[in-house]
């Protein structure tokens, strides 16, 4: 087996992993407060690249949400390079993992911006998030369903 096969079954692997870790999560939070488990997990997929992205490992951000507070407390947030803005933001900080998709569903369930989204199926939701402003990225949307169908279809 060559090295670009071992690489891409490790990858799977660790998809597989975190899907089986974090649905029963994702569960629970779309019980509680309505978003789907399908975005709950395609988003943390995506994000955070199933947990292993540096704002994953370090901040425990598994949504690439970020800190828009003027005076934040001291371990509130991250300055971290934003690949896709190419340029420096402040990303949110968590204790734990559960913090993080707690502090998402709260996000999504709660805030105006995101109101016109309860209650859509998972592939509405994906293209609402995207209208919504949630990514800066154009192909959002179909990014996070293509990542969806994949991995929990």
């Amino acid at each position: 087996m060559d090295i670009k096969s071992t690489v891409l079954i490790l990858f799977i692997i660790f998809q597989l992993t975190y899907i089986s870790r974090y649905t029963p999560l994702a569960l629970s939070e779309q019980a509680k407060f309505g978003v789907p488990y399908e975005i709950t997990i395609g988003q943390a997929l995506l994000e955070s690249s199933g947990g292993t992205s540096d704002i994953a490992r370090m901040n425990n951000n598994h949504f690439g949400m970020k800190c828009h507070e003027r005076n934040c407390s001291s371990g509130h947030c991250t300055p971290m390079l934003d690949n896709l803005e190419g340029r420096t933001s402040r990303f949110r900080k968590f204790n734990t993992v559960w913090e993080s998709y707690r502090a998402h569903s709260v996000k999504l369930s709660t805030e105006e911006r995101y109101a016109s989204l309860r209650g859509l199926d998972w592939r509405s939701y994906a293209y609402g998030l995207e209208r919504c402003g949630w990514s800066a990225d154009p192909e959002y949307a179909e990014k996070l369903i293509r990542v969806i169908e994949t991995n929990l279809r």
